[in-house]
């Protein structure tokens, strides 16, 4: 077979941290600086919100693991992985439900930008590195109160931290390259850019699959 008429085999970047890290914003950036990246949401796969755990306190439990529809995200990062179109779910989250799917063509570098990304084993086995953007408690609960006024207090400190605690933090251990999050947003950008371009000097023969996409 002729070489340029395989299906192309993107690598998969995973980009986990906490809520107000940066890691979405980073992403986009990624994407509008370098041609042939793209920017898959983990939020495009969570559960409609009739279906996702109740709190003690009522309510949704949006995070915690059981939220997201771990098979299809599986599913669809190993159909991604073998160059093919995938049908993933559009996700409304003015509407906390699934409106319907789209299809989404793989391109040579995917970037799956969400908090829990690097919780689930079946998901960690398609991603080729991980980013962790790393954000100590006060700042992640004055970032979301930023960006959220309205934001019930008693779902960040009873519910986001709590499951920050117990399955978001014990991850940082397979992330391949930190982000301090802490920093100003240009400077956290900077730093995953920094550390987005370097990867390609670890994958043999990559940089040939990639030279249209990566400029230094």
């Amino acid at each position: 077979m002729n070489r340029s008429s395989e299906p192309l085999k993107p690598i998969i970047i995973g980009v986990a941290g906490p809520s107000g890290a940066g890691k979405s914003i980073a992403c986009k950036r990624l994407v509008q600086e370098f041609p042939g990246v793209m920017r898959l949401k983990f939020d495009d796969f969570f559960c409609d919100e009739v279906d996702v755990d109740r709190h003690p306190l009522g309510f949704a439990n949006w995070d915690n693991p059981s939220s997201i529809k771990w098979e299809w995200l599986q599913t669809a990062l190993a159909t991604l992985k073998t160059g093919l179109p995938v049908i993933i779910p559009n996700y409304e989250r003015s509407l906390n439900k699934m409106v319907g799917t789209k299809c989404i063509q793989p391109t040579p570098i995917i970037l799956l930008d969400g908090y829990q990304v690097l919780y689930d084993p079946g998901v960690r086995d398609y991603l080729d590195f991980a980013l962790y953007f790393d954000l100590p408690e006060d700042l992640q609960i004055d970032r979301r109160i930023a960006r959220q006024p309205n934001v019930d207090r008693g779902y960040l400190y009873h519910v986001m931290i709590p499951a920050a605690r117990a399955f978001l933090y014990p991850t940082k251990k397979y992330a391949t390259h930190m982000v301090n999050a802490t920093l100003e947003p240009d400077a956290v950008y900077q730093s995953a850019r920094s550390h987005f371009v370097s990867l390609f000097d670890t994958i043999e023969g990559v940089r040939s699959q990639t030279t249209s996409v990566i400029t230094r």
